[in-house]
């Protein structure tokens, strides 16, 4: 219930922000579909205030965010001043069916958070950008730009190109909006990074559902309720419900800006009669531009190429030169007015550029096949439809697009003109990126780049692809041929996102409490700075965003702004599978996951899992974590003492049948282990630890093996945990 609460109270919240400005920014002559703007110019006006309050360096939100109300307030009051309630009231109206359709997207994706969890968090299907986008929206929230405070200031490891702290890091480099937003809703509602991240996700899916309704109503000149149609089947299409449980919201941001800026550049074009409408569109197109800066400020250098694939061959049929050079001029001030505003950030473009070519950032995603472009695809990862029902939905989308051409080609030339023009130039750039992925080889995660390409032109590309629903107002025939390919869509989406909601009841990664514990580090005056020793990339990145005023060092290089250096820390953060034991009050427990070991301690020992593993797993809402081994397997101790120091190390294992594991300590074996399917300990009471590096060697004479047809991997052993008890210092 509190997810749905709060889902209510953040869609509100976003509205009652862009009421009025998008009242005001809403050209004369559709400013009566006011509403259809409303949320995406809402989410827009509090990033842009946020992004004030960072420039006079304010001290966070938590400071101001409860006095900026006053702005959409003000906002308001000017449109019902101008226009009067009982107008405004009636608009809201006309467009109820359009937030009808945008709540129940936001309530389907609260579904399982709502019916799995008590408390309010955070989950994700494997991307870790959660919780990048909460330490992000905790520099906005609690710190002022010039703070310099615990790991803010922390140059050595928060470098990144220009940039040198942590603060400008978002600022400039990183998604600034959404972390804008989180941090601006998160003070309103009370509301920590975690525990809200979730709910906004979703809505900025929701809130781009009226821009899809908008663009099939006015650009493509459907009727309303087969536009209302198109922008639910974009709200619950699977790749946009991935990109949500991705927690890609810099993505979901820049998707409908661009369709607004998309649906503003085309309107100037075809109306276009003098200044006068090029002033009309002003704010509209400076909204829009304000809203991909901030959000993918990158994406900018493309966000035009529908707008002018459409002018320019409107042009040259044409042959209107000079009013392309008019309207070219009106697209572009705004632009000017939009870069002044985010300067820093447009200046940073070239490096975010640069940063691309020297990391091959994302992950490998299955590329869309046609049918996937309208959601049609066998799971919730996006993969491909098998056989035989690729070649039948494939069959089908070609007797669609036969169909539909030839319906509209006499009566509707210019509607399959626009379609062509929204949907052709991102269709082209993501298939070449996925090419170039395939034949070229260029980095691994190309796919990625291409699927990333193609969602932020989506709320273009769907409804283009959907022009088939004029059949429903044609002969029994085309009407018949209409219900069944309606019915197969919503079969093959429905299907998926039942999937997805199954997923996310217990998600593959989550805020559990474990991980929230570690948050009482941050209020301990005795530690002063750490080392994250933490195993897994989603906790390791999630105790970074909940421990900012500490200090803190990676030995791994963790994400952008993130960087390995010297481990300098006072203290060791071990959490998942290892925990070191010191004696006295030289280590502290946090829970059965997380635990502190002194660095200065005279009988510290560091731990790290060496060669031979997979990447950690971790059952969700219990403190249950492993790793599989790839065969034979080694941990690495450190001690950085110049005197050996004696321990007992505890082991929790299994394996997938009965093998014997022999341990050895650099070439001598101090150890045999029989291991089966349960999990077993076992203790070794004496180890001595010389002086450096001590490499433990986990053994067997059976090979790995394939544990199911689905899992690939060959298994050797999984460990579920390793103690490592220091007897008594020297």
């Amino acid at each position: 219930m509190r997810f749905y609460l709060l889902s209510i109270a953040v869609l509100a919240h976003a509205i009652f922000w862009g009421a009025g400005l998008s009242w005001l920014v809403m050209p004369g002559r559709w400013r009566r579909y006011w509403p259809v703007m409303a949320l995406t110019v809402g989410l827009t006006l509090q990033s842009v205030v946020v992004w004030a309050g960072a420039l006079l360096n304010l001290p966070g939100t938590n400071r101001y965010a409860i006095l900026s109300e006053v702005v959409p307030m003000a906002l308001l009051a000017l449109a019902l001043f101008r226009d009067g309630p009982r107008r405004l009231a009636l608009d809201l109206v006309r467009t109820s069916g359009v937030f009808a359709v945008s709540a129940f997207i936001l309530a389907a994706l609260m579904f399982p958070y709502a019916y799995g969890y008590h408390g309010l968090t955070t989950g994700s299907l494997g991307s870790c950008d959660a919780a990048d986008y909460a330490a992000g929206a905790r520099c906005f929230m609690e710190f002022a730009r010039g703070d310099r405070i615990g790991f803010l200031g922390l140059t050595e490891v928060t470098k990144v190109a220009s940039v040198d702290n942590f603060f400008d890091f978002y600022l400039k480099l990183m998604h600034f909006s959404p972390c804008a937003i989180i941090a601006l809703n998160g003070t309103v509602f009370g509301c920590a990074p975690h525990e809200i991240i979730a709910v906004l996700s979703a809505l900025f899916l929701a809130s781009a559902v009226p821009i899809v309704f908008w663009i099939s109503r006015d650009l493509l000149g459907l009727r309303s309720r087969p536009s209302l149609g198109i922008a639910l089947l974009f709200g619950l299409s699977p790749v946009n419900w991935y990109a949500v449980h991705q927690t890609a919201l810099a993505q979901l941001l820049a998707a409908q800006g661009i369709g607004l800026l998309t649906w503003a550049t085309w309107t100037l074009l075809r109306r276009y009669t003098g200044a006068k409408t090029g002033l009309s569109l002003f704010g509209i197109l400076l909204v829009a531009y304000c809203l991909i800066i901030g959000s993918y400020s990158f994406i900018v250098v493309v966000c035009l190429v529908p707008a002018v694939a459409f002018a320019g061959s409107w042009t040259l049929w044409m042959r209107q030169y000079g009013r392309f050079a008019r309207w070219l001029l009106w697209i572009l001030a705004p632009l000017v007015v939009a870069s002044l505003l985010f300067l820093t950030r447009v200046w940073s473009i070239a490096e975010r550029f640069i940063l691309f070519k020297r990391y091959d950032e994302g992950w490998p995603i299955p590329y869309l096949w046609p049918e996937g472009w309208l959601g049609v695809v066998k799971s919730p990862l996006l993969h491909p439809l098998g056989e035989p029902y690729h070649t039948l939905a494939m069959s089908l989308l070609v007797a669609a697009l036969v169909v539909t051409v030839l319906d509209m080609w006499g009566r509707a030339r210019p509607l399959l003109f626009r379609a062509v023009c929204l949907a052709a130039p991102a269709l082209i750039g993501s298939l070449y990126l996925a090419f170039r992925g395939i034949h070229w080889g260029h980095g691994e995660n190309k796919s990625y780049l291409a699927y990333k390409l193609f969602c932020v032109f989506y709320p273009g590309i769907f409804p283009s692809l959907c022009l088939w629903v004029h059949l429903a107002y044609r002969g029994i025939v085309q009407r018949l041929f209409f219900w069944v390919l309606l019915g197969c869509l919503l079969v093959g989406i429905a299907r998926v996102d039942f999937r997805f909601e199954q997923i996310m009841v217990i998600p593959p990664h989550i805020v559990d409490r474990e991980l929230l514990e570690t948050r009482a580090i941050e209020a301990d005056p005795t530690v002063k700075s750490l080392n994250l020793m933490i195993s897994d990339m989603w906790s390791r990145l999630w105790a970074n965003s909940f421990l900012l005023r500490k200090e803190h060092f990676f030995p791994t290089h963790t994400y952008e702004g993130r960087l390995n250096t010297p481990l300098r820390g006072e203290w060791d953060l071990n959490g998942g599978l290892v925990r070191v034991v010191l004696p006295l009050t030289e280590s502290r427990p946090i829970n059965a996951t997380y635990s502190l070991a002194n660095t200065h301690s005279r009988c510290f020992v560091r731990v790290e899992l060496e060669d031979g593993w997979y990447e950690p797993e971790h059952l969700q809402r219990t403190a249950i974590h492993w790793i599989w081994s790839r065969g034979d397997a080694s941990v690495r101790i450190l001690n950085p003492h110049p005197w050996p120091l004696r321990c007992a190390l505890e082991f929790h294992l299994r394996s997938l049948h009965l093998k014997n594991l022999d341990l050895r300590l650099g070439d001598e074996p101090i150890a045999s282990m029989s291991i089966g399917a349960d999990i077993r300990s076992f203790t070794v009471p004496e180890v001595v630890l010389v002086p450096g590096n001590n490499r433990l060697e986990l053994r067997s004479s059976i090979p790995a093996e394939l544990s199911s047809p689905k899992d690939s991997r060959p298994l050797g052993f999984a460990l579920f945990g390793l103690e490592v008890v220091i007897r008594n210092p020297p």
